[in-house]
């Protein structure tokens, strides 16, 4: 008989989650309108290329960088600062990559 309530106790509590979960959803898709009405990205996006221009890297950030700002629909610049085996350029994304 405790098998059964022990049962019952989970299967309340997987009723409890999903309806918490069903809840989300709508709270997160009635939010949806109002985030995708903002202008995301404002100004161009500046892509870092830890390596010197015309290098694979460089190559390769170019051709996704392309692709992004048609789907973004701004401008992507490429920054590439090289050398030190990409230390710099990591270093430079890691100071200077969020906002500014």
């Amino acid at each position: 008989m405790a098998a059964v309530r022990k049962a019952d106790i989970i299967r309340r509590r997987e009723n409890l989650a999903a309806a918490a979960c069903a809840i989300l959803c709508c709270a997160l898709g009635a939010a949806a309108p109002a985030v995708l009405a903002q202008a995301y990205p404002a100004k161009p996006v500046r892509m870092i290329a830890a390596s010197s221009p015309g290098s694979a890297v460089d190559i390769v950030a170019r051709i996704v960088a392309q692709k992004l700002s048609e789907l973004l629909g701004q401008q992507v610049i490429i920054d590439n600062k090289g050398g030190a085996g990409g230390t710099i350029g990591c270093k430079y994304s890691t100071l200077f990559g969020v906002g500014g």
